[in-house]
């Protein structure tokens, strides 16, 4: 389930930077701007869309910093990564409680920080540390808030956010435990 969903993650977003280049909505900001946010939702719908919406804001205008193409490119990737993180560490069962948010919270800043200013430092030099300090606290912002909404989510409505899709087999189950009670009733067990 989770590398389907890192697959149509970057098809969505292929498709969208391609049809956004030339759209402009605001100065310096066209709609491959929003390409990881709009993919970021197959994969993580509340996650990758808090993330996302937060880091822009915070890193591209807090700061002023028009990022330009290779910025924006950067800024999807480590958005993506952080997404996918998210969802596939709230997957796993064997880290409860605590633990898991912590995994959670580690993750997501390697991918959302760590990776994008990696390789922003690849391009464009010593700049990349100009927004550290904004993107570490964008990052942190966005998966504490997504951490809460994740604790408050309902367990029914769990695929939303990425966990796994609920397995629809209520009938079955429930005509299954008909069948044993009433092989139960039939043929009691000896003492």
């Amino acid at each position: 389930m989770s590398r389907q969903r890192l697959v149509l993650f970057t098809f969505a977003y292929i498709m969208i930077c391609i049809a956004g280049m030339g759209l402009q909505i605001i100065p310096y900001v066209n709609l491959t701007a929003f390409a990881p946010y709009l993919a970021a939702l197959i994969m993580a719908p509340i996650i990758g869309a808090l993330v996302g919406f937060i880091g822009f804001i915070m890193v591209g205008y807090w700061q002023g910093l028009p990022l330009g193409i290779a910025g924006h490119l950067m800024l999807a990737i480590s958005v993506g990564t952080a997404a996918y993180y998210f969802g596939t560490v709230m997957e796993q069962k064997k880290n409860s409680g605590w633990l898991r948010y912590v995994y959670a919270i580690g993750w997501g800043y390697v991918g959302q920080v760590g990776m994008g200013l990696f390789l922003l430092w690849c391009l464009i030099g010593e700049q990349a540390l100009t927004i550290l300090v904004p993107w570490s606290v964008a990052a942190l912002l966005a998966m504490l808030l997504a951490l809460a909404v994740d604790y408050a989510w309902p367990d029914h409505l769990r695929h939303v956010i990425g966990g796994p899709l609920p397995q629809i087999k209520v009938g079955r189950n429930r005509a299954r435990k008909r069948r044993t009670e009433v092989a139960a009733k039939h043929h009691p067990q000896k003492n």
